[in-house]
């Protein structure tokens, strides 16, 4: 290879129509890595490539000793970027995904994969005793009797091992760098550590290294190895079907109703009693991320902080609304309690309980701080949860954890939540006995996209398709946001929507509806540009309408997505500017054209400070700004973007039947005055409300 080596890199070899790195980095993909780092040394131009094309994925480190140092010096080189257990691959090597499997399914730390013997002249043998690495050597006649394979290049390496190799890695690099991770690491850590060796005996594979190599992996492996990954993603690929079937068998079917009753009767009287309560697990999750339950979800769980007065004062109001109060005792220790009626579904084995129930966490406090929710050990930050805030869900307001995210990041150790999914490890409709279903992780638009093509046009049982069986379980208000939308929106617009929202849900995502939406809106704008101010004021009500048609419509087919809502946010702010910027260019033809654009660049600069306030609150509260409860008189006209062109369409209708356009410049100005006055009555009312140490709303 030494021609073709100073101009490409071995691992960018092409065998097929992806160069043998790239290819190395898709199966790592398929087996859930998340991140891979890559030391680059000679020509390290040419991989530049990959992490455009995998900006999530892959990392580039370079080793600048590259002509003068072995494989140990370049992974020293990624010890920056390695902060827990990975595998260790070489690059230039051909093999079946399976390797990968069979290392990441392995219970052991840390794991050497062989394979068996190839005969090809260039083996690196693997002395073994009782699967435990011994030595490597390319002259077995150096080692022992127990030879059991060749070592392809395929470790996973735990992160207390590699800590060891780096505690002496500057001392030996001091007096070389041409160090190998194999023999000069990894043979003398197996002395004082279990590293073990896992043989696959047909596993196809090879390492190139010169010219005859190459001819061997095109000619030989590499067919051979394409062929058995496809036969083995055919299988993976009916094991996921497998799986993604389970999601359907598990949830709120003929329940949701009778949950969703429970949720608002316990809300309302926690919050008649000033108690501080809010969702959590599973729950809190499916608000993140659905806007909804988890469709694959079966329990509602609740944290209350002030859990002896919830005993002393909800307790006698929930059981004379005929609800069961259960204690949970486990071990002799109280661990919150079960709610739910008599006439639920009798639970197996649970003679006393009845399916759906609520599960009501009591929290306790460690002398560090940090809260746990017994029967759990998580530890929380208790600035995490308080003060609480208050969120939409179900049409219900409901108390959510000050940090919603960062509560979820400590209970799934990860990030990566609002992307990945499980199958449910419990069914609480058969007594939280566990299912048995695997653990692996699905995408959850993938889960989605499954649940939303198995349901029948009308279905009986769980998954999206499920929620669209009866449209009267969606009658006003339970697509609602009382929470954040004005007066004219939740008593008006909400009303029609809705019976948008329930037929088009069955043919159209919540996407597509924001694209209708846009369209109304920049139809809505040229048709006031063109002064047909009544037809314009026409399309603006559709538009209004539409802004919630795409919102129900995601909580209707429990898709409610961050694209989703960052798309409807950017059509409402899009829409209203064109909508002022085409009454003020239209009113240039009718009064004094300064007069028309400076009233029309007033009335955007105020809507563009009122609407910075909203988006900032929502990043800094995780929660929508509850303008309708605090900002009562704006919320009737200017507080939300349906108010503005509530008033903007009387505005055109008034002033084209009367033919007085005096009267639209004046409105333009009087909207301008009353959207700035709501932006400091609004950081007066944050700063009131929402500072340290208040519960938001209190």
């Amino acid at each position: 290879m030494e021609q073709q080596g100073k101009v490409m890199p071995k691992g960018c070899l092409r065998l097929g129509k992806r160069s043998i790195l790239e290819e190395s980095i898709s199966r790592l993909l398929a087996e859930g890595i998340e991140r891979i780092v890559i030391v680059t040394g000679h020509l390290k131009e040419q991989f530049e490539p990959l992490e455009d094309r995998y900006p999530q994925a892959v990392q580039l480190v370079h080793n600048p000793h590259f002509a003068d140092s072995g494989t140990m010096y370049s992974l020293y080189c990624a010890r920056h970027h390695i902060d827990a257990d990975f595998l260790l691959l070489e690059a230039d090597i051909v093999y079946e995904r399976r390797a990968l499997a069979t290392c990441l399914k392995s219970p052991d730390d840390n794991v050497v994969v062989l394979a068996g013997f190839s005969n090809t002249h260039d083996e690196c043998f693997v002395e073994t005793r009782n699967g435990r690495l011994v030595g490597i050597s390319k002259d077995r006649r150096s080692l022992g009797s127990e030879v059991t394979g060749e070592m392809i290049g395929i470790c996973k390496i735990s992160h207390a091992l590699f800590s060891v190799m780096l505690d002496t890695a500057d001392d030996r690099f001091r007096e070389t760098r041409h160090l190998d991770y194999e023999m000069d690491w990894l043979v003398s850590a197996a002395r004082h550590v279990f590293i073990s060796c896992l043989v696959i005996e047909d596993l196809m594979w090879c390492e190139i290294d010169d010219q005859a190599h190459l001819i061997y992996a095109l000619n030989e492996v590499y067919p051979g190895v394409r062929q058995r990954d496809l036969d083995t993603d055919e299988c993976d690929g009916q094991r996921v079907q497998s799986d993604l079937s389970k999601f359907k068998t598990i949830g709120f079917f003929d329940e949701r109703d009778i949950i969703v009753r429970h949720i608002i009767d316990l809300f309302t009287t926690v919050n008649e009693h000033k108690i501080r309560a809010c969702i959590m697990f599973g729950t809190l999750l499916g608000k993140l991320r659905h806007d909804d339950f988890i469709p694959w979800n079966d329990n509602v769980d609740i944290v209350i902080f002030d859990f002896g007065a919830f005993l002393e004062h909800c307790v006698p109001d929930l059981e004379r609304q005929g609800y069961t109060i259960e204690p949970d005792v486990r071990g002799g220790k109280r661990m919150g309690c079960h709610i739910f009626r008599e006439d639920g579904a009798k639970v197996p084995g649970k003679p006393r309980l009845r399916f759906p129930w609520i599960g009501i966490w009591e929290h306790e406090a460690g002398e560090d701080g940090l809260v746990v929710l017994p029967p759990e050990d998580i530890r929380y930050r208790l600035e995490d949860f308080l003060p609480l805030g208050e969120a939409n869900f179900l049409g219900i307001p409901v108390g959510v954890p000050h940090d919603p995210t960062a509560i979820l990041n400590t209970y799934f150790d990860s990030e990566t939540w609002m992307e990945f999914c499980q199958l449910p490890y419990r069914d609480h409709r058969n007594g939280g006995k566990l299912t048995g279903f695997s653990d692996d992780k699905f995408k959850v638009q993938t889960v989605l996209d499954y649940l939303a093509a198995e349901a029948d046009p009308l279905p009986q049982r769980g998954g999206p398709g499920m929620m669209l069986e009866d449209p009267d379980r969606w009658k006003f208000p339970a697509l609602a946001k009382p929470e954040s939308d004005g007066a004219f929106c939740y008593h008006i617009q909400r009303r029609i929507s809705v019976w948008f929202s329930v037929r088009l849900a069955r043919h159209i995502g919540p996407n597509a509806a924001t694209g209708l939406d846009l369209i109304f809106g920049v139809a809505a704008a040229a048709l006031v540009l063109m002064e047909y101010w009544l037809w314009g004021v026409v399309l603006i009500q559709m538009f209004g309408i539409f802004s919630c048609v795409d919102g129900e419509i995601a909580r209707i087919r429990g898709r409610a997505s961050r694209i989703g809502d960052f798309l409807d946010t950017l059509t409402d702010r899009v829409t209203e500017v064109l909508l002022v910027a085409a009454i003020a260019i239209s009113l240039c033809g009718r009064v004094d054209p300064l007069s028309a654009l400076s009233a029309g660049l007033a009335l955007l600069g105020a809507v563009f400070m009122l609407t910075t306030s909203s988006e900032k609150f929502r990043s800094a509260w995780q929660m929508g700004y509850p303008k309708r409860k605090l900002e009562r008189l704006f919320s009737l006209f200017c507080a939300g973007s349906e108010g503005r062109l509530l008033i903007l369409s009387l505005g055109l209708v008034v002033g084209d039947l009367t033919e007085n356009s005096s009267i639209m410049l004046w409105l333009l100005w009087g909207l301008a005055g009353a959207v700035s006055l709501n932006f400091l009555v609004r950081i007066g009312l944050v700063c009131r409300h929402f500072k340290d140490g208040e519960r938001p709303g209190s």
